[in-house]
């Protein structure tokens, strides 16, 4: 039910003759940007370089976002491998479980990335810091001969 102004015009100010073109121009557009945004979709999941350097992305992206710095992910024949220096064992294995967390939906979906392998390493332990304490003449450190019993 189209309401009309006694001028002719709807509400909107448009009247059924400006209003149809401008329908069908709104719903030629949308259409097009639809079907861009498909052949975008489709051709990019085609491509495995395009889809390989996606997930590399947001293992790297998760892996920083995580504080993760010290880990880098590359794609090799299909399988995530991570490496890096870990500061220490737990942050080596919460590494590996981020950049899992990050891949799924490449090794589910896509099968891109067929498994997930580390080769993160342990960084070397601080080398002990040695104090040197001044050393006591062993004259000194007995009491004087009047103090002797």
């Amino acid at each position: 039910m189209n309401r009309q102004t006694p001028d002719g015009l709807s509400p909107d100010g448009l009247s059924d003759k400006t209003r149809s073109p401008k329908l069908a121009w709104l719903g030629l557009g949308s259409m097009t940007c639809a079907i861009v945004a498909m052949a975008a979709a489709f051709f990019g999941a085609s491509d495995p370089k395009i889809a390989i350097d996606a997930a590399r992305f947001d293992a790297s992206a998760a892996l920083a976002r995580s504080g993760f710095s010290w880990a880098e992910v590359e794609i090799e024949n299909r399988v995530a491998v991570i490496r890096g220096e870990a500061p220490g064992e737990p942050e080596r294995v919460m590494a590996y479980e981020v950049v899992n967390k990050a891949l799924r939906p490449a090794m589910r979906e896509s099968r891109i990335i067929t498994k997930i392998r580390s080769q993160l390493t342990l960084a070397p332990p601080p080398a002990p810091t040695v104090v040197l304490e001044p050393e006591v003449p062993v004259a000194a450190a007995e009491p004087p001969p009047e103090q002797r019993i």
